[in-house]
């Protein structure tokens, strides 16, 4: 088994779900079987629930990072498509940001894992922000230096940095990165904004990640048909992005605000595969009360 751990850093929201579901196409593209676990750093049942009354007080147990690692473990194992075979890969999407103070017993998990499976077995990606301010009219590195130092401090060092820019890093900016952060420069990956979320995997599969990925596990690429191994995923792609009609639809909730809250209703087959854009909006169910 191999396990290939997301985090993040500077700010919450960069992308690491994302990457990681495009890491998980381009290595199922390429034949190997994958699993995925998202992990919220939260020790309760509820965070938005969580009484004392019911629960006590909270404390960390002394065996919790072995039983985060039995977990991750057993659950890695667990066949999730209809092939029901055991997956080759398990990507983990560790939510928050490094440094949190929640997410503290996760990471010393993880690095204990490291550990034990051995680094040709572990892969840490971190996914950090490189901003271009207007007023500076240059990217600035700092703040994912400052990130992976974190990282480093809890004892787990970035195999591979993903970095957020909504424009391309220039290669004196990427041997910054590389130096600083102590991170190949043929490992440091660009993710930069897209009109598609879909993109992305083409995106980062231009640079050469699943070469990197069979590299750093040790892995001899698998017997594949003629076709590239995301031509299926590209044709899509095409496919959306020429969306032939538009449909508005009105969805009512109790969480409009945050429109992530119901993205999944939006983000529907239909625009893949029947050429469809939906153009979504939100409102209360108060609002209905007034029709």
């Amino acid at each position: 088994m191999k396990y290939l751990l997301v985090t993040g850093g500077v700010i919450s929201g960069i992308g690491k779900g994302i990457v990681s579901s495009s890491i998980g196409a381009i290595m199922k593209a390429n034949g190997w079987v994958v699993t995925c676990i998202k992990i919220d750093p939260y020790l309760n049942i509820d965070a938005g629930t969580f009484s004392p009354y019911e629960h006590g007080e909270v404390y960390v147990v002394p065996h919790i990072t072995d039983a985060i690692q039995e977990w991750v473990i057993r659950v890695a194992e667990r066949p999730v498509d209809a092939s029901n075979r055991v997956p080759e890969l398990c990507l983990i999407e560790l939510g928050g940001t490094i440094g949190d103070i929640e997410s503290m017993p996760f990471v010393e998990a993880f690095r204990q894992l490291q550990y034990r499976v051995g680094s040709k077995n572990f892969c840490c990606v971190h996914v950090s922000l490189v901003p271009n301010l207007s007023t500076v009219g240059e990217p600035k590195t700092k703040p994912t230096q400052v990130s992976i130092r974190e990282l480093r401090a809890r004892g787990l060092q970035a195999d591979i940095l993903f970095c957020r820019c909504n424009s391309e890093l220039s290669p004196h900016v990427i041997e910054k990165l590389g130096l600083f952060c102590q991170v190949p420069t043929d490992r440091v990956i660009q993710v930069r904004d897209v009109d598609n979320l879909y993109q992305v995997p083409l995106a980062l599969e231009s640079q050469k990640l699943s070469t990197l990925l069979l590299q750093h596990f040790d892995l001899e690429p698998k017997e594949l048909g003629t076709d590239p191994p995301l031509a299926a995923w590209e044709a899509m792609v095409d496919h959306m992005l020429h969306a032939s009609d538009t449909v508005r639809i009105a969805v009512a909730g109790k969480y409009t605000k945050l429109s992530d809250a119901y993205l999944s209703l939006l983000k529907v087959n239909c625009m893949t595969y029947d050429g469809i854009y939906i153009n979504g909006a939100y409102f209360p169910f108060e609002r209905l009360l007034s029709i």
